[in-house]
């Protein structure tokens, strides 16, 4: 019994199959700021294509209790998929242009690159998955989990849910 997580282009490769499925990269850009808070959100989308900025996060707003051991310091995170070379500079020049936050709030800034972060649901989608579960069947025993095992844009309360799914699964399968 195998779990996946890999980025199911990867897998597929690894069993010796290519399979034209696509993934969009995301930069995500972290800002320590010397703030309290910087907004009452938890994320805001920006949809102007102008803006290398898809989607803020301020995750102290998640947990309010939170906030309130944090005094002086917050981070944000900013989410780029417009532009995933973009530099965290870029950033607080958008977020200062907008005036949400000054540039010398910025106390650090650290970036992760996630190369398959979003599945692209192209025109040959259904027929690529269609090719991809007709491999995946030959392997009884292998359990994809995850946005990118799985080619879905799930949110995490869908991937636990699925997690929970998986695991029920293979305790079925060692039942058996």
């Amino acid at each position: 019994m195998l779990v996946s997580t890999l980025p199911l282009t990867t897998l597929l490769r690894l069993l010796g199959h290519t399979i034209e499925l696509r993934y969009r990269k995301l930069r995500l850009v972290y800002l320590h700021v010397n703030r309290d808070k910087v907004m009452n959100e938890q994320w805001v989308y920006f949809i102007d294509k102008s803006n290398v900025i898809n989607r803020l996060s301020e995750f102290k707003n998640f947990y309010p209790e939170h906030s309130q051991t944090q005094k002086g310091n917050t981070i944000l995170c900013a989410e780029i998929t417009t532009d995933p070379d973009c530099c965290s500079s870029a950033v607080v020049e958008e977020l200062q242009r907008m005036n949400i936050l000054k540039a010398e709030d910025v106390v650090d800034a650290k970036h992760i690159d996630i190369a398959n972060a979003y599945p692209i649901y192209d025109s040959q989608y259904e027929q690529n998955m269609a090719q991809a579960n007709q491999i995946l069947q030959q392997y009884p025993n292998l359990f994809l989990l995850g946005r990118q095992a799985e080619f879905l844009h799930q949110d995490i309360d869908e991937i636990f849910n699925s997690a929970r799914q998986t695991a029920d699964r293979c305790l079925q399968a060692l039942a058996l």
